[in-house]
């Protein structure tokens, strides 16, 4: 008689998610009449950067096409980039020039292609008549083999890298809720187009972590309950630093090798192949990594505990409700082994919804609290956010307790993610308020 609880809920179409863009830069208008005798190539190259945020390596001819190589593009919106490349090649181009193609160069891995029928797709914006045809001028191939005839070159930077601010929490525990703020700095150094390395610094900025007393207790290997340790021990932190290179054996094959500090308490080696055809609703991948725990402070230390890890896993875009199923078998961090089923919706606009569990040869006694491992997660990309075209996301997790059993590897190079742009479905992404 000495206990009141309550509860909170909302609802929310996260399909709708969608803000103007008004800071961009305005879109090209496409006009009739004849095209330019001659292209000025770095003009034209500069103007599609700036309306689409891609990377444009370099340009080349084959008779009447033009191909622009685009380096590690990363857009939620693939056919509204393409549209406002194709815009400003089309007023900036000569005539003589019928296709342009865009070919994907992912870590340099040559992912994907699309081709645009550059009359058909200027008689569709402008409503001149053309022969009627069924087909969509725009097609996302298999990247061929031809040979090319460079005509522009375009300087290619080595670094990147910037600076930003980090939110943690806990809560659900006997502390109750806690909230950290970070401030990080990561950078990127490419050797080749193929190898680079990444690293990323965290350094604590306030925050109420230091009240966390609430000690993890496990009769698995603690891998991931020592959350607490890894949180307190050390202000500034080397979250990351790898080493990574990409390569494709052939068309659909697609492996990663990597190495380093991994994420925030493992590192080690590993790597990973991906089978992925062209426009394929499923992709299977497998994934293989020996890993040691880091040392509390993460810095350049390590613990005592060192595991094999990995999962064999099939991806499949159901084509109901448009949700992603993806199912994982492999041995996870503490050495049980076992499976991980996760279903996600993905819309339109980009935003991903999904939850995941994972059941273990471990029991529910040893597991602990909770029995198995679960949770739920949301996925905004932040061009749905923003008043200006930003390429990334924003992710929302839950998990009911924090135990170790079922605990996965977080890789930060993921090749399902690099090769999204093979998907069927990358044309029908596109933001809400245009697709209404």
């Amino acid at each position: 008689g000495n206990t009141m609880g309550f509860a909170l809920s909302f609802k929310e179409n996260v399909s709708k998610y969608a803000v103007p863009k008004i800071t961009d830069p305005k879109p090209v208008v496409v006009t009739q009449g004849p095209r330019p005798t001659s292209t000025d190539w770095e003009k034209t190259v500069k103007l599609v950067e700036q309306q689409t945020t891609w990377n444009v390596e370099s340009v080349q001819q084959r008779g009447s096409e033009v191909q622009l190589t685009v380096k590690n593009a990363d857009v939620t919106y693939p056919g509204k980039a393409v549209d406002k490349a194709t815009a400003a090649l089309h007023e900036n181009v000569a005539e003589g020039i019928n296709w342009f193609s865009f070919n994907y160069k992912n870590r340099g891995a040559d992912v994907a292609q699309h081709v645009v029928n550059r009359k058909q797709w200027a008689a569709d914006k402008t409503e001149l008549p053309v022969e009627q045809t069924n087909s969509n001028p725009v097609a996302a191939v298999e990247p061929n083999s031809y040979t090319y005839r460079p005509v522009h070159t375009d300087y290619d930077p080595w670094y990147n890298g910037g600076v930003g601010l980090g939110y943690e929490q806990t809560f659900g525990g006997a502390n109750g809720y806690l909230f950290q703020f970070t401030g990080y700095a990561r950078g990127e150094i490419e050797f080749t187009d193929s190898t680079w390395v990444t690293g990323r610094i965290d350094h604590v900025l306030g925050g109420t972590f230091d009240k966390f007393t609430q000690r993890g207790t496990s009769r698995l290997p603690q891998v991931r309950t020592n959350f607490r340790e890894y949180s307190t021990a050390s202000d500034t932190k080397l979250s990351n630093l790898q080493l990574n290179h990409v390569g494709q054996l052939s068309q659909n094959h697609f492996y990663s090798l990597y190495g380093g500090y991994l994420e925030s308490m493992f590192g080690g080696v590993g790597g990973e192949y991906l089978y992925r055809p062209m426009n394929s609703r499923w992709a299977l991948g497998v994934d293989v990594n020996r890993v040691k725990q880091r040392a509390f402070e993460q810095d350049f230390g390590f613990r005592n505990y060192s595991v094999n890890t990995g999962h064999i896993t099939a991806y499949v875009d159901t084509g109901f409700e448009d949700i992603l199923a993806t199912v994982s078998v492999g041995q996870y961090l503490a050495g049980d082994k076992g499976v991980t089923v996760d279903l996600s919706r993905v819309f339109d606009n980009g935003v991903r919804i999904g939850a995941y569990a994972t059941k273990t040869n471990v029991s529910a006694e040893d597991f602990g609290e909770g029995s198995f491992d679960k949770g739920i997660y949301l996925r905004v990309p932040f061009d749905a956010l923003f008043t200006s075209t930003v390429p990334g996301d924003a992710s929302f997790n839950w998990v009911q307790v924090t135990r170790d059993g079922g605990a996965k590897l977080r890789r930060a190079l993921s090749l399902f993610e690099e090769t999204g742009v093979r998907s069927p479905r990358v044309f029908r992404f596109k933001a809400a308020i245009e697709a209404n």
